[in-house]
């Protein structure tokens, strides 16, 4: 049986470089003739388990270089910097066709004053969203912010407060360990 003129200068060339058939994909990445990545076959796993065994390890060196190496730390900085800046600010602009409203002066002015009512809230120095009263919101979401950068996730949770009546509201956010320490201090 005689070979196409296509297969036949397929085989010409795969024994020309000295290899069984040449094919090749759109994406190089992707190529198995190549002579660098032929040999390269990574298992197949998810994220998670690609980290099993090791996430502590790369956490505790994450945070040995956002304490000691001044690049890093510049680096978290310049990040919490370009997401937060220096006051995280609440954008109220009220959805004016849900309201069956067309009233630019009122809209406004209900935009102003919920901006700077939460702002007094979220500024405050009695610290009312945080569960502890230690941090304000932007230095919660800063904190929150550069522990996602170190290590790649951040856990908080809403708490009801009922018993502190001194709050403009019951509910608060905790991201910090029963026992009362702060583990995440360094990525303030």
């Amino acid at each position: 049986m005689k070979k196409s003129v296509i297969s036949q200068l397929f085989s010409g060339i795969a024994r020309l470089l000295g290899r069984g058939t040449y094919i090749s994909g759109a994406i190089e990445g992707g190529s198995t003739t190549d002579r660098i990545m032929s040999s390269w076959n990574p298992p197949m796993t998810s994220a998670d388990s690609s980290m099993l065994g090791q996430k502590e390890i790369v956490d505790s060196r994450t945070q040995d270089l956002q304490r000691n190496d001044g690049y890093t730390q510049s680096g978290s900085t310049l990040h919490k910097d370009n997401i937060v800046g220096h006051l995280f600010l609440f954008n109220s602009k009220p959805e004016m066709r849900v309201l069956r409203m067309n009233d630019e002066i009122w809209q406004r002015e209900f935009q102003e004053e919920i901006e700077s009512k939460f702002t007094l809230a979220a500024e405050s120095v009695n610290n009312y969203f945080d569960a502890s009263g230690n941090n304000t919101l932007t230095e919660m979401v800063r904190l929150a912010i550069g522990v996602y950068s170190g290590c790649g996730e951040f856990l908080a949770s809403a708490e009801w407060m009922p018993k502190d009546r001194s709050r403009p509201f019951q509910t608060a956010a905790d991201y910090r360990h029963r026992s009362g320490e702060n583990p995440m201090a360094i990525y303030e």
